[in-house]
């Protein structure tokens, strides 16, 4: 989108936030590799499904194990923060002044333990809520005293208390629960980028761009682009903007579609690059679930 775009700033800051996060759940991550789990275990990372039309949950991470459901949300924000009630909010403090104040963790965790009783209404395992801080150089004050936070080093021992729990479900139930949870996230297709930010597909930058800097391509030969720009050269490039559109703009793209913001007129182009995206006869892709109208 154009740099001087009135949104181009708070996207930016967006970003940061979602990478900073993305970085803490991987670290998270590395931490929750050093349990030793019982054998029958799920762990879901980013889980994201669709309770109805207008409701959705999404959870940094979900261990399912026959003795406990734990639900994960990391959040990857360093500096001195405050928790306050009525109404809960998470504040972050510098010198000694309120800077930043950000939604309640554990309003989300509630909304996703909430979430979870209503897709499994008559599952008896206990759902059990942790909110985990990656960074050491995180203070925290005034934390609530009956919920679970840790920094993410202190994850794995609570995590190996929980696992010394007897069995509550039987494998069967386990296996039902785990096959229902996995469908539901890989068949949960996000809004687009255009929609969650309010903003018009017309104003983005339109053709085969480059992935390192946005600029036009230009075709040198029949599978070689060449970026002006900053003198990158890419195969195929058509197929990895296709995937660009299909987050930016809509779940369900036409032929059409690709034309007009790929800025390429011929349809054989198009279809060619799709079926280098392995998308099936049905016009589905498998890996992205998104669909292509004819």
């Amino acid at each position: 989108m154009p740099t001087h775009h009135e949104k181009y700033p708070a996207i930016l800051e967006k970003l940061d936030q979602i990478s900073a996060g993305y970085f803490g759940e991987l670290r998270t991550d590395r931490f929750i590799e050093e349990v030793l789990f019982p054998q029958q275990l799920l762990i879901i990372p980013d889980l994201h499904t669709r309770l109805h039309s207008k409701r959705h949950i999404q959870i940094d991470t979900l261990i399912l194990t026959r003795s406990y459901m734990l639900l994960i949300e990391v959040k990857n924000i360093t500096g001195t923060l405050r928790f306050k009630t009525d109404p809960n909010q998470l504040v972050r403090i510098k010198d000694n002044v309120e800077e930043k104040s950000y939604a309640c963790p554990f309003t989300q965790l509630d909304r996703n333990c909430d979430g979870i009783k209503t897709l499994f209404p008559r599952a008896k395992l206990p759902i059990i809520q942790a909110l985990v801080f990656p960074s050491q150089n995180t203070i925290i004050e005034d934390a609530p005293k009956n919920r679970h936070i840790f920094f993410a080093k202190q994850l794995p021992l609570f995590i190996q208390k929980l696992n010394k729990g007897s069995s509550i479900i039987t494998a069967q139930q386990f296996n039902q629960i785990a096959n229902q949870l996995t469908k539901m996230n890989n068949n949960f297709t996000p809004d687009s980028l255009c929609n969650r930010m309010n903003i018009n597909p017309e104003i983005l930058k339109k053709g085969v761009l480059c992935k390192n800097c946005n600029s036009k391509l230009h075709r040198k030969s029949l599978q070689i682009w060449h970026c002006k720009t900053c003198l990158a050269t890419e195969k195929n490039p058509i197929s990895s903007n296709i995937e660009d559109l299909f987050l930016l703009i809509k779940p369900d793209l036409s032929v059409k579609d690709c034309m007009h913001y790929l800025e390429i007129n011929s349809r054989y182009t198009i279809y060619n690059s799709l079926q280098k995206m392995n998308v099936e006869k049905s016009g589905y892709k498998k890996s992205t679930k998104y669909k292509i109208l004819h």
